[in-house]
């Protein structure tokens, strides 16, 4: 009885709140019809990049937990991209079918659904968790448009455009910067012109990031069941967070890093898989069915996650 109160408070308090806002991202598309890129890219080229600056300029990070960290989430991200490529094999989909069904089985939304639940769970050293979970976003965003446009694109475009389009990243050199000034020890939080506003965009983030899913889901007119969906959904909320805990204990990473490598794992599939699909005209539907039913049972799936994570995991 203690595990399933423990489990429902986890629901009420972290999970639940998140989700009214998806839901009220997805009546105000209902009611008005929003167009997600637009969303998309205010949160992708301004609010997060706001966010990842003030969280490392605010944080302190040990250098070496962050490679270990970073190691453990590529050996976790190339495993479950492994088991996804031999799971398609397994159910013989065709090339384009595959190349979704690996993007949606293997990338999180360590940043739209991510930092706002990182922010929930971590209520005590929030900037310190948040500083290296940025990593994390950086990381995957990385990935995504460099393995995952790879991929879905058939060798439509060369691995220079997409590191080109990377490279183009805001989020990148808010990094880039974030160190340099760092480096330098320059005050920039004694300059309201610049900090204020850094501060404003900051603040947006998890607001604007859950009512843009919300609004995602609410395009899905219809979601098709089917064993590639089907799938895509187990490896993506039991199977991923699996392979994290693996890697966790086979390099031995402890305390907070630990548990964030897990909780992020356990996370929804990246709208931006399902953007990529709709970019490059490979499987849209899929990829957005596989955005939209993982993030509706991870109302469920997290919860259960993050109970185990944070009893057992220390």
């Amino acid at each position: 009885m203690d595990m399933l109160t423990d489990i429902g408070t986890i629901f009420y308090h972290i999970i639940s709140p998140l989700f009214v806002i998806i839901i009220a991202g997805a009546w105000l598309e209902r009611k008005f019809v929003f167009e997600i890129r637009t969303l998309s890219k205010i949160c992708f080229y301004l609010l997060l990049p706001a966010m990842l600056f003030t969280v490392f300029i605010q944080s302190s990070i040990n250098w070496n937990n962050l490679l270990l960290f970073s190691i453990v989430q590529l050996c976790q991200l190339g495993s479950v991209s492994v088991f996804s490529w031999w799971a398609a094999g397994l159910l013989r989909m065709p090339t384009k079918k595959k190349g979704a069904f690996i993007l949606g089985s293997a990338f999180p939304n360590s940043g739209n659904f991510g930092i706002p639940l990182i922010a929930m769970i971590f209520t005590v050293n929030t900037m310190e968790v948040l500083s290296y979970h940025s990593f994390t976003v950086l990381i995957q965003n990385f990935l995504i448009f460099t393995f995952g446009v790879a991929i879905v694109g058939h060798g439509r475009p060369s691995m220079k455009n997409s590191l080109g389009k990377m490279f183009r990243l805001p989020l990148v050199y808010a990094m880039l910067f974030a160190v340099l000034i760092r480096a330098l020890s320059i005050p920039i939080q004694e300059i309201p012109v610049i900090w204020g506003p850094l501060g404003i965009a900051s603040d947006g983030l998890i607001s604007i990031a859950m009512l843009t899913i919300g609004i995602q889901l609410a395009k899905l007119r219809k979601v098709q069941l089917s064993r590639v969906l089907i799938s895509a959904t187990v490896i993506k909320l039991i199977i991923s967070p699996l392979f994290a805990l693996i890697f966790v204990f086979v390099f031995n990473l402890q305390g907070f890093l630990a548990q964030l490598v897990v909780i992020t794992a356990a996370t929804p599939t990246a709208v931006n898989t399902a953007l990529i699909g709709i970019e490059y005209d490979n499987e849209p539907e899929l990829s957005s069915s596989i955005v939209g039913l993982t993030t509706i049972i991870s109302a469920v799936s997290v919860s259960l996650i993050v109970y185990f994570v944070m009893s057992y995991i220390h």
